[in-house]
């Protein structure tokens, strides 16, 4: 996770970088340096899906453990077992009622 954090803000850095080499560019090298934005641009957007899906993907995972420690403290009260089925109920369903 910490190195997909700091690709994600080596790029940005990188972006920023390269914009600016694009605006001060003579005339004669500004499509080279647009192509190298554009490059830029592409990983960016590559690094912050990454990014993004493993976030998500740990939410989901946290949240699933903490429905799964409440249904077994409430085994332990009395409680008859429970299981969701996995297709009955999209993942944005279960995040809503857990926030």
């Amino acid at each position: 996770m910490r190195l997909m954090s700091e690709e994600y803000h080596n790029l940005r850095k990188a972006l920023k970088v390269a914009l600016k080499q694009e605006r001060s560019a003579p005339f004669a090298e500004q499509e080279q340096r647009r192509q190298e934005r554009e490059e830029v641009e592409m990983h960016l957007a590559k690094a912050r899906s990454r990014y993004e899906r493993y976030e998500r993907e740990q939410r989901e995972k946290k949240v699933l453990q903490q429905v799964k420690k409440e249904e077994k403290a409430k085994r332990a009260e009395g409680k008859g077992e429970w299981y969701m089925k996995s297709g009955k109920y999209p993942w944005y369903i279960i995040l809503k009622c857990a926030a």
